[in-house]
């Protein structure tokens, strides 16, 4: 488990607004401005030696952007193919990313690889202004507000050669990544700017069974500020992964197959706020908290449901599995590939 503090790299685009929140540098001098979001989605497909990359999906506004590649080729006496989603969504006060795909190989024939990637990003930049009947401007408060990311995040896989041999392998690998910062002092902590992150990863390859990266997520964070001034905060999510299948030798027949599926779309989301309390700690009622756009950051905001992932995540299995195994039909029933082949499949 990995907690992010402040590793914005992969949202570069973002970057000049995300790096002065994580120093707590954002003037608050000023109404609260005008939110700037961005969404980017890429998959790529490699078979053999054909690749597709198609060029990046992408927006600078509230929207929806998705990309889809898929390619199947023969070489030889092997069939290989490989296909790859990414679908991302940004809107005020929350995001949605799904990433999946897999690849499958098949066959005796020469040396040959088969792989897929998929990538969905997002960031969300926002302000909100708190005030009350009984809010006294210039006076310090402290706000509490709940932030929720709740997805999953699957691999899996399978080889079986003939003969028993080790010049074949697969992979699938699958992460998500999320950072948050406010420009407002931790309540807890006085000398340290409200931001949590999460980072989980999953990976399943021949040779070393499984590994699982569970994630770290603060719910519910609580920070001081200044009431009359804005309260801004900036927020970017990652998806990917990729799944692969080779063979490396003419010798004997092999099948293997390889898949991941990462599912945000539901619940990278603003939980909105619990309470608001003076510096006295008396508490503070009737709140709202919009933004420039007329959006009541004191609500959640989740986003739209969308179908429940472990039906899809299943079918996709299920027919990477049929397609790796079909032209096995008429030929003995392959060996599995040891022991490191059954423990990849615990």
């Amino acid at each position: 488990m990995t907690f992010i503090p402040c590793d914005m790299r992969r949202q570069a685009a973002a970057l000049p607004l995300l790096v002065p929140l994580c120093f707590g540098l954002v003037s608050t001098d000023v109404a609260a401005q005008a939110a700037i979001t961005t969404v980017s989605t890429t998959a790529t497909a490699s078979v053999f030696d054909e690749h597709q990359w198609p060029p990046t999906q992408s927006l600078d506004r509230p929207g929806s952007v998705s990309s889809h590649v898929a390619l199947d080729r023969q070489s030889g006496g092997l069939a290989g193919s490989a296909w790859a989603t990414a679908v991302g969504t940004v809107g005020y006060g929350h995001m949605q990313l799904r990433t999946f795909g897999g690849a499958t190989l098949d066959g005796a024939g020469p040396v040959g690889e088969v792989s897929a990637y998929a990538e969905a990003t997002a960031s969300l930049y926002d302000s909100f202004m708190v005030s009350c009947p009984t809010c006294v401007a210039g006076t310090e408060a402290t706000v509490t507000f709940r932030v929720r990311a709740e997805g999953t995040a699957a691999v899996d896989g399978r080889l079986v050669t003939t003969p028993d041999r080790a010049d074949a392998d697969f992979s699938a690998y699958s992460a998500v990544s999320s950072s948050f910062f406010m420009n407002a002092t931790d309540a807890n902590d006085p000398t340290q700017p409200v931001g949590t992150g999460m980072f989980q990863s999953e990976l399943r390859w021949h040779y070393g069974g499984s590994y699982h990266d569970r994630p770290i997520w603060g719910d519910t964070l609580s920070a001081r500020f200044i009431l009359g001034n804005p309260l801004s905060f900036s927020w970017s999510s990652t998806l990917q992964g990729n799944s692969r299948v080779a063979n490396y030798t003419e010798v004997g027949s092999m099948a293997g197959w390889s898949a991941f599926n990462a599912d945000y779309s539901s619940t990278f989301y603003w939980g909105g706020i619990v309470e608001v309390r003076d510096s006295s700690g008396a508490l503070l009622t009737d709140i709202t908290a919009f933004n420039d756009s007329g959006i009541n950051y004191a609500n959640a905001l989740p986003p739209t449901p969308v179908p429940e992932p472990a039906t899809l995540w299943l079918m996709l299995c299920g027919a990477a599995g049929v397609m790796a195994l079909a032209r096995w039909r008429r030929e003995p029933a392959p060996r599995a590939h040891g022991a490191n082949a059954a423990r990849g499949d615990a």
